[in-house]
Parts: structure tokens; sequence; C-alpha cells
């Protein structure tokens, strides 16, 4: 008697559309895991170096391998710092962050041995649980043969 109302029980609890529906969750976590691993990849594999900050204080929030080569720094020393930090000019990269601009054709970035080098910029925007995110995509200019590309000792 016990076991017949278990199993009745257990029926009404897990019937049919209960399991499609639990199937369903299942694909869903699937495919986010799919999602995250095909981020992860593409972040850690692309050649632009690429930053996330937060635009209310201008702390880095994350870079990829190619940021930390392009800059010298390793993630964990990148991540203690904030993109005013490896700005040459801390003001006009405020103006940026605060115009959401999403196009800076050239400006000087500080590399981990203090030398500046030129740089172009694209930039997203975005909101993280209320929290603006700018992403940025770095590309490094190379200057023509003979100009100073370290602009503090011209």
């Amino acid at each position: 008697m016990i076991k017949k109302l278990y199993y009745n029980l257990m029926e009404k609890l897990f019937h049919r559309s209960g399991w499609d529906k639990i199937n369903e969750l299942l694909a869903n976590i699937a495919s986010m895991q799919k999602s995250l691993r095909m981020y992860k990849e593409f972040w850690d594999n692309t050649t632009d170096a690429m930053i996330l900050v937060r635009v209310r204080d201008g702390q880095i929030l994350d870079v990829n391998p190619s940021a930390c080569s392009l800059y010298g720094y390793s993630r964990t020393q990148f991540l203690l710092k904030t993109i005013y930090d490896v700005s040459d000019d801390p003001v006009s990269t405020k103006a940026v962050a605060d115009n959401k601009y999403i196009y800076v054709p050239f400006r000087y970035h500080i590399n981990s041995d203090g030398n500046t080098f030129p740089l172009s910029c694209r930039l997203t925007y975005f909101n993280d649980s209320g929290e603006n995110i700018a992403a940025l995509i770095i590309y490094p200019i190379k200057l023509p043969e003979g100009i100073n590309k370290d602009r503090r000792t011209d």
C-alpha cells in the first residue's frame, strides 16, 4: 500500500511534462556552457588586445593575453590597474568614457617599462548588472621610421 502511494506521488511530481522541463533546462545549461567555452576560446586566442573597463571609475575588469603581451603586464598586474594608469593622458581618457566615444583614432598609452606607445581604439559599451562597462579593442600604431614613438622623450 505505501509502495503504491509512493509511486503515485512520484508519478504526480515527475509526470512527463516535468521531465520535459528538466531536459529543456539541461539542454539550456549545455548550450550556455558551450557559449562560454567559445567566448573563452575567442578571448584567449584573438590577436587583438582587448580590455574590459568599468566606466564609473576606470577599473580594468578583464584583459586578454594579447593585451598582456602588448602592455607587458601579467593579467594579475593588469587587474590591479585602472585605464588611467596605462593612459598617457588620463583627462582625455576620462572624456572618452564620459562621452561614450566609440573610436579613438590616436592616443598614447604606457607599457610596463614606462614607455609610451601609439594606438587607436574601438570601444563598445554595455550594461552588466547596473554597471556600465566599456569593451576596448586596442590597435597599436606602427609609426614611420625616424619618428620617436615614446613621445615623453621628444
